[in-house]
């Protein structure tokens, strides 16, 4: 904009609201005649997957979702695990074998050699 004295933005204002008031007329006048013809239905362009479990049956009643339950370690869990594994790692590294069988009775689960 080339606009120094401030005359210009009071006009183009103006005009780009009479523009606007245009096309909304012209958009609401293209709406009304197009209501009145029968558009034709959109063809689906995505291929259907007839194994896809998403799809609804036949009857129009969803496909029964089978959820599986599936047990979530707690934190407490979780902290024996990782202690169980560090200490199983140092003995590994630094350990006699009494103490890697008394371990090895203890838990029963450890990979001693």
């Amino acid at each position: 904009r080339d606009d120094d004295d401030g005359l210009l933005i009071p006009i183009e204002q103006e005009a780009e609201k009479e523009a606007i008031a245009r096309a909304v007329a012209e958009w609401r006048a293209n709406k009304e005649e197009n209501k009145e013809q029968d558009l034709p239905e959109e063809e689906n362009i995505y291929p259907e997957d007839p194994d896809d479990k998403r799809i609804e049956q036949v009857d129009g009643e969803p496909a029964p979702v089978l959820t599986s339950h599936v047990a979530v370690p707690s934190q407490k869990d979780i902290e024996e695990a990782l202690l169980r594994r560090k200490k199983q790692e140092l003995l590994e590294r630094y350990g006699c074998l009494d103490v890697k069988q008394e371990l090895l009775e203890r838990y029963g689960c450890l990979d001693v050699k």
